[in-house]
């Protein structure tokens, strides 16, 4: 997916969360993102499943930023269990009497819904609105 804000920053990002590449251990080690933006890239490994991220996982993630073919490993700052995290944040909205508004995963399928809509148009450009 290719992006472009209203400030000129662009870029493009490549994720695969159900492609399978190669065997099991290419896989699940594999699947990740990349972000591309006009200084370097960003890619994830093993990131878009739902592990843990604790020590003791069979698949680590990693995260590696690409500067001009100068690769330099990132460590991630906090791993979260996704799912828990929003689980954790719905209940503190329901205890704090602030009923989520869902404005977040409307957006992310808005994403997803311009996304499709772009491949199927042969990578005309969507906009998105906020």
């Amino acid at each position: 997916m290719k992006f472009f804000f209203e400030d000129g920053t662009q870029g493009s990002v490549n994720a695969a969360f159900s492609e399978m590449r190669g065997g099991l251990s290419g896989t699940l080690t594999n699947l990740g993102y990349e972000i591309y933006g006009d200084k370097a890239a960003l890619r994830g490994y093993g990131t878009m499943f739902q592990l843990s991220g604790h020590k003791d996982e069979p698949v680590k993630m990693r995260l590696e930023l690409d500067a001009l073919g100068v690769a330099k490993t990132v460590a991630p700052g906090k791993i979260q269990n996704i799912y828990q995290t929003l689980i954790e944040g719905h209940a503190a909205s329901v205890q704090e009497k602030k009923p989520l508004d869902a404005s977040g995963a409307i957006h992310n399928l808005a994403l997803c819904a311009a996304s499709h809509a772009s491949a199927k148009a042969g990578g005309k450009i969507v906009k998105v609105a906020d």
